[in-house]
């Protein structure tokens, strides 16, 4: 046979289509939509958590981005939007531009700080943008911006009332607005100071306060003949320009204007605590159309064909004379653990717990508490269900116990708090609470705790993340060299296993079928012998948040992806198509029940695939490795040729996983497999310079 290499290429059996990913009916969170627009026969809103498109009426609903938006505009065919926010993280600066191809929504940034984004406006010749700041802000992009073609941004709040702000640095100025309108002359703005005029061109800004109460403009309308604004819980019109004003219509003491729109000769106005009024006769009456809705707040209003869409407290609705709501498969809950026992799946929020008995297809939320505060995890102690929550620092951390899967909870022993609340870990029948500084172990479901923290100096700068199997408990620091520490005596001693490790921070720790993984920015180590040997696997890169496994197949979850490996990590095959776009946040958490992968997201609830049809074979190693192995496969021998100028001292042959069955006579770039049954194997191949790698071959 002509020698040359041949590179391993394995074929997948079926198509990856076969395997889908589907989304669990739930949890789902109660939400508010707070905008909504209509483009063509598409409908985009923004709903509490997330935001979610429909191309048939509101039937049904798809996930289209992971941030939310409280103003949107449609301007040249792009729709722009504006005060994104996802859930715990407040609102962003930005303006984004969004843009439908191909099925999915693509996403760029047009404007960058250009303040907290109250309200848009756009006609055929503009843009314009209404900003505020918050306390933690600068100022320096707040007040008004436009745009003429969507990519050059300019501001100009020349005219305009400064609101002075103090920090720690002393005071700063800015400006602060929460509407904007225009007509074919005017641009009006709404102010702390009453409403302000500019005309289109040449901005030159100056208060139109003649008969108004020099108070917070909260909406605007106009057109060329009618000007109508919102202060407090009244409505005020001009019909010259804003020279002069009028009260039209006073609504309940403690209610606002969200927003005024003119739709069809109809005029509406959106409130946040008395719903929808609207006007016929240019706004000298109104009238409610209320009828059908869950919830008096509202937000928005569109009208697509001859539907009519609204956004608020209920969700979305369609109608106007009866309105229905229409929130089908709209799913918002930012999952942060999943756990199961033989009779129920159990997922947690930051500030709740939902439970299902019947595989996802319907949840209960079963909280045990009505504070404010945060969680991160839940376990299966003996099957009941454990649960630590913080109520916020200092206070110490309140701990319940379910044995009747979260129908009725009893609280144990608190855990004393000193920051962050407590991520648990359970071999089954013990479990562990540990933050930064501290890990507690309790051997009696909560009844009682020990401190098992480490001696000083043994692990330095807090831990990054914990495994407790069997007896044995895997503790790592990620802000430290190669910190990796091991008990088998549920922490009365602790001894290092992280030889071999280099210098790679661990940040992230698994653990499946006798196996222990640590994870680092860059590379990935497993070890079958409890950390006393380590080998390289394939690395994921950074931001791996989740592990699991399925027998001997495992999972690795980032905020984004998620990876299987059939090879214990070796080489793993990226499952994500199909998923809902997630955030660049903290997100992701894996379980694996009855042969489905559950994948808990930080927007878009729970989605599962079927660990059964996935891929049954594993991409082999780029051509770039540092070695050609050939001919592989094989059936007596091997030749092992180095790319470059690596020189070999030393060759091993593993199994899958990872352990050694044979160390190599190597001889003029020839090792023998005579001994060796049919199977995939793993030669480990170690050069003078102490690096090593791994390539994958087949014994015929």
């Amino acid at each position: 046979m002509k020698k040359g290499f041949f590179l391993l290429a394995f074929v997948l059996l079926y198509a990856y289509g076969q395997s889908q990913w589907i989304q669990v009916n739930g949890p789902a969170d109660p939400f508010m939509v707070q905008d909504i627009i209509a483009k063509d026969s598409l409908l985009l809103i923004s709903a509490s958590h997330a935001s979610f498109s429909s191309s048939d009426g509101g039937s049904t609903w798809n996930p289209a981005m992971p941030e939310t938006f409280v103003a949107s505009v449609l301007f040249h065919d792009t729709i722009y939007t504006g005060g994104e926010s996802y859930p715990y993280s407040g609102p962003s600066n930005l303006i984004r531009k969004m843009t439908f191809y191909n099925g999915t929504w693509q996403s760029a940034s047009a404007l960058e700080y250009p303040g907290l984004v109250n309200d848009m406006f756009a006609d055929e010749d503009k843009i314009l943008i209404a900003c505020s700041i918050d306390d933690g802000y600068s100022g320096t992009g707040a007040g008004f911006s436009y745009s003429a073609d969507g990519k050059n941004w300019f501001k100009n709040n020349t005219g305009l009332p400064k609101d002075s702000v103090l920090t720690w640095t002393g005071y700063f100025y800015t400006y602060n607005l929460f509407a904007v309108s225009a007509n074919h002359q005017y641009i009006f703005t709404g102010t702390k100071k009453g409403i302000y005029r500019s005309p289109g061109t040449g901005f030159d800004w100056s208060a139109k306060n003649n008969g108004l109460p020099v108070e917070k403009v909260n909406a605007i309308f106009c057109n060329d003949t009618v000007l109508i604004i919102a202060i407090q819980h009244k409505l005020y019109k001009s019909s010259d320009q804003g020279e002069s004003w009028a009260a039209i219509y006073t609504f309940s003491a403690g209610n606002a204007v969200n927003r005024i729109r003119l739709i069809n000769d109809t005029l509406f106005a959106l409130t946040q605590t008395q719903g929808l009024y609207l006007s016929v006769d240019g706004g000298s009456s109104w009238s409610t159309a209320n009828t059908g809705l869950t919830s008096l707040q509202v937000n928005c209003i569109v009208k697509q064909g001859p539907t009519w869409f609204l956004g608020g407290g209920s969700g979305i609705s369609k109608g106007l004379d009866h309105w229905e709501t229409c929130n089908n498969n709209i799913i918002c809950s930012d999952i942060r653990d999943l756990e199961q026992t033989g009779t129920c799946i159990a997922a947690s929020e930051m500030d709740g717990v939902f439970i299902s008995k019947d595989e996802g297809l319907t949840w209960d939320q079963r909280t045990p508490f009505q504070l404010p505060g945060v969680m991160y995890s839940i376990v299966n102690l003996d099957g009941c269900l454990f649960i630590s929550f913080n109520p916020g620092w200092p206070v110490d951390c309140i701990n319940y116990l379910s044995c009747d899967n979260g129908d009725t909870w009893s609280q144990t022993a608190p855990l004393v708090n000193i920051g962050d609340p407590f991520a648990l870990r359970s071999n089954g029948s013990k479990m562990i609470a540990t933050d930064d500084n501290v890990i507690y172990f309790s051997a009696d479901k909560g009844s009682t705790w020990t401190d098992i923290t480490p001696p000083a100096g043994l692990i330095v700068n807090g831990f990054s993340d914990v495994v407790f199997t069997g007896n044995d408990l895997y503790l790592s620091a990620e802000y430290n060299t190669a910190q990796v520490i091991h008990s088998n005596d549920f922490g009365a001693t602790w001894n290092h296993c992280d030889a071999g490790l280099g210098d790679n921070n661990i940040y992230k720790l698994g653990y499946a079928s006798g196996t222990l993984f640590a994870f680092n920015q860059t590379h990935l180590f497993k070890s079958a012998d409890q950390g006393q040997t380590w080998l390289e696997c394939s690395a994921l890169g950074d931001a791996v948040v989740d592990f699991t496994n399925d027998g001997d197949m495992i999972f690795a979850c980032k905020n984004t992806r998620v990876y299987f490996s059939r090879d214990m990590g070796l080489h793993w095959t990226d499952i994500s198509a199909g998923l809902p776009p997630l955030p660049q946040l903290w997100a992701g958490t894996l379980m694996v029940r009855d042969h489905y992968l559950y994948f808990g997201t930080f927007t878009f609830g729970i989605w599962k695939i079927s660990t059964q049809n996935l891929p049954s074979s594993v991409n082999e190693l780029p051509a770039t490795s540092e070695f050609e192995v050939y001919p592989n496969p094989a059936d007596n021998e091997i030749n092992i040729v180095s790319r470059g100028d690596k020189h070999i001292k030393k060759v091993d042959i593993l199994d899958l996983s990872g352990r050694v069955i044979n160390r190599c006579n190597f001889n003029e770039n020839k090792i023998s497999i005579d001994f060796l049954s049919p199977n995939l194997y793993i030669l480990q191949i170690e050069t003078k310079d102490n690096m090593r790698y791994h390539e994958k071959f087949v014994k015929h």
